[in-house]
């Protein structure tokens, strides 16, 4: 038989509103909501005596979430000591079958149990910057963007969340950015420096540091675009549309341009779509618009033929991911794929 704690002040409904919050955030969840783990805790009859197991249950789910958000351990404390109720949430009493559920415990679990979802989004219980295992970084070599040559080159990369336990695809997703994961991305052009325009194509990706995709929202880290690019921060993986203007019909994340004006055509962009729930597609386009100019030092009129100098060496993109992983809370990263280069 189980460890019943002394009944008092909070009712079965208190307890199964605590149970429901928490069950949202680590549990499945739904929407911008949900870590995908499995509850100790469930919920319970109305009118039923509530173990000290059952509360303790309740107990290890709450502090599941939050050392997931926050990385520091949670401690015992008693509840009708007021500095341990609320802010930073990093207190909760445990029940013993001789405690009293008193007032002072339910709102300790209610104020917690709010704390935790109101700072859902917070993510101490991640691992950064890890290799996709089995994709393979897109490259391509030649020269292109010339008089006469291809004057853009393309690649798409396909994540595919498969889905974990009883986690279906499309929450398997979810619950990857809604727990602190991203994608990153990197991009580079190497190899020799034939001309000034292999020069700003080396900068201009070079400049934007680390493009991040994550729950709500993209970022450039170590790096910015220049003066007419933009980078869509408001849009991550929860708002992202299956269609779009951009590039491929997605939707543009990152534009970047040539510092240089002499290059001012040239253009990157970065665009994806939602293809499903569980599947995103991320569309690369290195875009060489330059018409071409006249050679320095320029010869008298008529000056010929305009020049428009190749863009040699190697384009490539390389992908890395951060995982939510821990103790606590852990969900696998997706798949990776890249398709074959194009226009």
């Amino acid at each position: 038989m189980a460890e019943m704690a002394v009944g008092g002040r909070a009712t079965t409904a208190d307890y199964n509103n605590i149970q429901t919050t928490i069950n949202s955030v680590l549990g499945v969840g739904s929407g911008t909501t949900g870590y995908g783990q499995t509850l100790l805790s469930s919920q319970v009859s109305p009118g039923a005596v509530i173990s000290a197991t059952q509360w303790n249950n309740l107990r290890s789910d709450l502090a599941k979430a939050r050392m997931h958000q926050t990385g520091v351990a949670i401690t015992d404390g008693l509840a009708s000591n007021a500095a341990n109720r609320g802010s930073p949430f990093q207190v909760l009493q445990i029940i013993t079958s001789s405690t009293t559920i008193s007032d002072a415990i339910r709102e300790q679990y209610q104020l917690f149990s709010g704390g935790v979802s109101s700072q859902k989004d917070l993510a101490a219980e991640v691992t950064a910057n890890l290799s996709f295992s089995s994709f393979t970084n897109p490259s391509v070599s030649g020269n292109w963007g010339g008089t006469s040559l291809q004057q853009s080159r393309s690649v798409t990369v396909t994540l595919t969340f498969a889905g974990y336990g009883s986690v279906s695809a499309a929450d398997h997703a979810r619950a990857f950015f809604n727990a602190g994961g991203a994608i990153q991305f990197q991009f580079a052009r190497t190899g020799t420096a034939a001309n000034t325009k292999d020069t700003d194509w080396s900068s201009m990706l070079s400049s934007l540091g680390e493009f991040f995709f994550r729950n709500s929202s993209s970022q450039l880290v170590g790096g910015t675009y220049n003066s007419g690019g933009s980078v869509a921060t408001g849009t991550g993986y929860n708002n992202l549309p299956a269609s779009g203007s951009g590039v491929n019909s997605g939707t543009n994340l990152v534009v970047q341009t040539s510092s240089a004006s002499k290059y001012a055509e040239n253009r990157f962009f970065v665009a994806a779509k939602k293809v499903s729930g569980s599947v995103i597609e991320f569309t690369f386009s290195f875009q060489d618009l330059d018409t071409g100019d006249r050679p320095v030092p320029s010869p008298p009129p008529p000056y010929g033929p305009l020049v428009d100098e190749p863009v040699t060496g190697t384009l490539s993109v390389t992908a890395r991911y951060t995982q939510p992983t821990g103790a606590n809370v852990s969900v696998n990263p997706p798949t990776a794929t890249a398709g074959a280069w194009g226009a």
